[in-house]
């Protein structure tokens, strides 16, 4: 009688469960599965919540900025998603997809990475935007403004065939290895060869690597019939992999070389560099994603061999590297290279352009155009820094000068969201005196700023940069114009409270220190600069921890440099486990390992110091990861003298302040370094958070862009 009813039980359940899923009503198929996973986000929200040790709708942290963010990431914007899912979406199937995918995400965050709230924020707001606009036309345009998180968020909109078809050809001009490494989520559509013929295009080198180990590019790059992409196999087939002919695509396209000269003179540094330059010249060349990269690395071998003899008092010698060079390849070194130029090496540089522009007998405004005006506003913001744009642009005519200048600062907006250019022209700004260039310049930004029918982030652009250059000026606007730049507000860098720094057991501190020559003897001077200010130093193997006692006790964890790779792991692991939380994040080695360091800094970091030489070239970089950081950087060559001085001052006024007040610093540097010679040098080149331009442009323009 049991095993009868247990059978019957059985034919009942099958029966029910064959009429409940084969029911015609579509939005209630999956209605019970929807609930249960609403269900599972509300109670991960409240594990969230609750991480702070209370439960009161808010994710708190000890700095207000980053509990705001936290709080809207996390509950807001997820309740939002969950409405939207339920109110945009008649299929059940559909919706309780879209409900497992965040759940995934949402279930992914952990005591350990709550703190990424940036990431996290971003991909949620890309995520309304796209349920929000899914069936409009304009979707692409929200696609575009944050594609990382597109690209994570793809499988909320790629039954759009012909919309996820345009959005990832655009993307792949800008990150073909994103685009890559989510190839198997779309390889099966019929664009998918379409969008690896134009990576192939973009990027051959992202290509090649992906065409090794995942067998989905492989498959449709061996289908594709494009013959672009056949060009690019039969080099692949034919060459080997770690062959130079790659970044030479365009050329070997159009039959203008042979890949087998490209082979022959690819161990011809000077060869080399120079076919690069003339492979360049084209304004959108095959592979030009791969291209511009390699020029930075050739560029950055040549300008270092001139940096290493910076002490030779023979310029002959000093700069032998660069003898016999054209106009054309000094301008490349100088622009491909801008993070590492020691202010000799470009004194030196920019005195030999200017012969060579004599005896090739062009001028400064011919060059640019030869060279398709390539990061030309690169270039002026160099000559600007080192004193030297008058002169440049007294090579030229003056028609042509103020056509430069009106070039550097009109056409700023991108499409794809890249502000690095306006950032160029608002770093400029400090350094530019001559008061007709700032009227040639103020001009051509009101002409740009009230232009008709620009869009909304053109004009956020264009009144931040106004505002900035009146900031410089101290000029006042006319009246209407003044009222207009009041809503365009730069954010307050002057000085950050301590108490934003600090947790129950004071401020935290992360500094990064490589293994080589340099690298044990700033390591020595800083342990002993230490030692002599009071700090405790106690041994961990791989690394230091530092203490200093106060009214806000400080902590910094340094790994040891002949320790690089096991130090610098267990300091990230401490970090990524959430056992320490470090706010100030300090580079400690040459400008080649700076994004090693850059990778590594959280969202929530409040000071980042770079103390390599150029390191104010990254600023860019770390705003990315750290939008709210002030960033303390040397414009020329970064010293362990300098380092050192100002990272105790900061430390001790960490310990023993309220507040960190960058001018006072900066005030008491200068007195103790004044008269040390060529170290204040050095330290005149360090620009601290108030006065750095470009960062505050960055910071203002994403505040008044959020979605």
């Amino acid at each position: 009688m049991i095993y009868l009813r247990f059978i019957k039980v059985n034919i009942f359940f099958i029966v029910f469960l064959s009429i409940y899923t084969h029911s015609n009503a579509q939005p209630e198929r999956f209605q019970v599965q929807r609930q249960a996973f609403n269900e599972k986000i509300d109670n991960k929200q409240k594990y969230l919540d609750a991480l702070d040790g209370k439960y009161d709708n808010s994710v708190t942290f000890k700095d207000p900025i980053l509990t705001r963010q936290a709080t809207k990431a996390y509950l807001t914007l997820v309740d939002s998603i969950q409405t939207l899912l339920e109110e945009k979406n008649t299929d059940g199937e559909i919706t309780y997809k879209y409900l497992l995918d965040l759940y995934y995400v949402v279930n992914n965050i952990e005591y350990k990475n709550y703190h990424l709230t940036n990431y996290y924020e971003n991909l949620f707001i890309n995520l309304i935007q796209i349920l929000k606009h899914k069936e409009e036309h304009t979707l692409i345009e929200y696609l575009a403004k944050d594609y990382l998180s597109s690209l994570s968020n793809l499988n909320y909109f790629n039954e759009k065939k012909e919309l996820t078809k345009d959005f990832l050809l655009k993307a792949s001009e800008i990150y073909p290895n994103d685009v890559l490494k989510i190839v198997g989520k779309f390889y099966k559509e019929s664009y998918a060869g379409e969008i690896i013929d134009k990576i192939v295009k973009v990027s051959p080198q992202s290509i090649k690597s992906f065409l090794i180990s995942n067998e989905y590019v492989n498959k449709l790059i061996r289908q594709s019939t494009d013959s672009v992409t056949i060009q690019f196999l039969k080099l692949f087939d034919t060459y080997s992999n770690n062959s130079k002919v790659y970044y030479f695509l365009d050329m070997i396209y159009h039959n203008e070389i042979s890949p087998d000269i490209i082979n022959s003179i690819s161990d011809n540094n000077r060869v080399y560099l120079n076919a690069l330059i003339q492979a360049n010249k084209k304004i959108h060349p095959l592979a030009e994603y791969d291209l511009t990269r390699e020029l930075s690395i050739k560029a950055l071998e040549e300008i270092r061999k001139v940096n290493d003899l910076h002490d030779l008092n023979d310029t002959s010698i000093r700069f032998a590297a660069v003898k016999g060079m054209s106009a054309d390849d000094l301008y490349t070194l100088m622009v491909y290279s801008p993070e590492e130029i020691f202010t000799s090496t470009f004194n030196g540089l920019f005195e030999r352009l200017l012969q060579k522009l004599k005896i090739e007998k062009v001028n400064g405004f011919e060059l640019l155009k030869d060279l398709q005006f390539k990061r030309f506003r690169t270039f002026i913001k160099l000559c600007a820094g080192y004193n030297t744009l008058e002169t440049f642009l007294k090579t030229m005519p003056e028609k042509d000068a103020e056509d430069v200048l009106k070039r550097f600062v009109t056409a700023l907006y991108d499409e794809n969201g890249d502000i690095s250019e306006a950032v160029h022209v608002a770093d400029t700004f400090g350094s530019i005196d001559n008061k007709e260039f700032l009227s040639l310049i103020e001009n051509y930004l009101k002409e740009e700023y009230c232009k008709e029918g620009i869009d909304n982030e053109t004009r956020t652009l264009y009144g931040l940069l106004l505002k900035l250059l009146y900031q410089k000026t101290q000029k006042a606007p006319d009246k209407e114009l003044s009222l207009e730049l009041q809503s365009y507000i730069l954010p307050p860098i002057e000085q950050i409270p301590v108490a934003t720094l600090t947790d129950s057991s004071g401020s935290t501190q992360m500094h990064f220190f490589f293994d080589d020559d340099d690298g044990v003897i700033s390591f020595s001077t800083f342990i002993n600069a230490f030692k002599n200010a009071g700090f405790q130093i106690a041994d961990s193997n791989y690394y230091v921890i530092i203490k200093g006692k106060g009214q806000n006790p400080t902590t910094i964890y340094a790994n040891k440099p002949e320790y690089e790779r096991e130090g610098q792991a267990q300091l990230i692991t401490l970090v990524q486990d959430g056992i320490i939380k470090p706010e100030i994040i300090v580079h400690r080695g040459h400008s080649y390992y700076a994004m090693i360091t850059i990778e590594q800094i959280p969202e929530y970091a409040k000071v980042v110091f770079l103390g390599s030489c150029g390191g104010y070239h990254n600023i860019s970089e770390v705003i990315k990861r750290a939008p709210n950081a002030h960033i303390i950087a040397s414009k020329q060559i970064g010293t362990y003298n300098v380092n050192n001085a100002l990272l105790v001052e900061l430390s001790n006024t960490l310990r023993n302040q309220n507040e960190l007040v960058w001018s006072s610093i900066w005030q008491t540097i200068d007195k103790k370094l004044k008269g040390s010679g060529k170290t204040y040098e050095r330290f005149l080149d360090y620009i601290p958070p108030n006065k750095n331009m470009g960062a505050i442009f960055i910071q203002a323009y994403n505040m008044m862009t959020q979605h």
